[in-house]
């Protein structure tokens, strides 16, 4: 009987186990089935060797505490050389999985490797269009704010003359007082007020202008998340268990309870049924085309 621990492997043995490629593998080493198969021809041995294989199945029986139950039937000349043989069969099949899971999860790491390489290059090649736009923008804002301090200057306006209610009207209509603004003119302001958004703007490192963005924030805030991302590692690590696991242990299975039927000739009876399969086709070949040529001659 065979218990599964884990389903998804355990789809993975029975599919690995119903392409009887380790168990013909098995199979064509063996010394009895070598002398069986001895004088076919390599079509007739893979023939044969494919029949040997379907000899050893697999199905479910039930579930034993939420778990399913399989059990493994053979049929073979000796009850241990079955045993044997399918023993060895079960285990390269798990060593065959061991290695496919192992493949999955490094083409995995290398998967997600590579997204968050093009993740980064992307949230960099954003930054970097963003810090050109942040420098046009500020050296615009400076260029009109100049502009508008030297008009305060010019009709002497050292400070604010736009009164309160005008400027509450103002942030109520969604009208902003920043750069460009066209319904209250700027200079209004007062060159006092204005000198000193310039010195302001001018006295920023590039980090706090650019700290003045939002979007600025957002991309910093997607590229810490790219550079914490652990995924890769924890896949890796996930890797490295399952190499140094025994993947014996994935499935537990006990030949002992296996449904056994001894056949001393059944390796024999299987290799002479593939010899007379193809004896017999030759021979209804040979039996038509010699009807098909006494026809012609009866014809004529």
């Amino acid at each position: 009987d065979l218990k599964v621990n884990n389903e998804r492997i355990f789809e993975m043995f029975v599919a690995e186990f119903n392409n009887y490629e380790e168990i013909i593998d098995v199979l064509s080493k063996d010394e009895y089935v070598k002398q069986s198969i001895e004088g076919l021809g390599e079509t007739d041995k893979q023939k044969a060797l494919i029949e040997f294989g379907k000899l050893f199945k697999v199905k479910e029986v039930g579930k034993e505490k939420d778990r399913e139950v399989w059990r493994l039937s053979f049929e073979w000349h000796n009850d241990l050389e079955g045993q044997r043989l399918l023993n060895i069969a079960i285990k390269q099949i798990l060593i065959n999985i061991q290695n496919i899971i192992i493949n999955d999860l490094e083409e995995m790491a290398i998967v997600i490797e590579n997204r968050n390489k093009f993740k980064m290059q992307d949230l960099k090649n954003d930054l970097a269009v963003l810090e050109k736009t942040k420098i046009n923008f500020n050296k615009k804002q400076l260029i009109y704010l100049e502009e508008q301090s030297a008009i305060a200057k010019a009709l002497k306006i050292e400070s604010n003359t736009l009164d309160v209610n005008s400027l509450t009207q103002t942030s109520q209509s969604g009208i902003s007082l920043s750069v460009n603004s066209g319904s209250i003119p700027y200079y209004l302001r007062g060159y006092k007020a204005i000198d000193k958004e310039i010195m302001l703007i001018e006295s920023r490192s590039q980090e706090e202008s650019m700290l003045m963005m939002d979007a600025y924030v957002e991309i910093l805030e997607n590229i810490k998340m790219v550079e914490s991302d652990i995924s890769e590692a924890q896949i890796k690590a996930a890797s490295k268990v399952v190499a140094n696991d025994l993947p014996n242990n994935w499935v537990r299975f006990d030949l002992r309870l296996n449904e056994k039927n001894s056949n001393k000739n059944l390796v024999l009876y299987v290799a002479l049924a593939i010899v007379l399969g193809g004896m017999i086709g030759t021979v209804n070949v040979l039996i038509s085309n010699g009807f098909r040529k006494r026809k012609k001659k009866v014809e004529k």
